[in-house]
């Protein structure tokens, strides 16, 4: 009986040390699932900015060919209108 007892006891000391284990782990798992997630709507946010300014950089750049071209071809209007003189 006491050998019985004995075993039981270790038993259930095992079982509870593996089920601290179990949750700790569990534990762990969840907060890695949060931290994943965050960083995950993190990275989407700043993929989001990079294309505004992305987008910002090609408009401008756009615009400053557009102003290039207006300057280039003014100047070719005048340097005629120079020599016409």
């Amino acid at each position: 009986q006491a050998r019985i007892a004995l075993e039981r006891r270790k038993f259930l000391k095992n079982a509870n040390i593996a089920v601290q284990r179990q949750t700790t782990w569990s534990n762990l798992a969840h907060e890695m699932t949060a931290e994943f997630r965050s960083l995950c709507a993190e990275e989407a946010y700043l993929q989001q900015e990079l294309e505004k300014l992305q987008d910002m950089r090609n408009k401008a750049k756009l615009e400053g060919e557009l102003w290039d071209e207006r300057i280039s071809s003014s100047s070719g209007q005048n340097s005629h209108l120079v020599s016409k003189a």
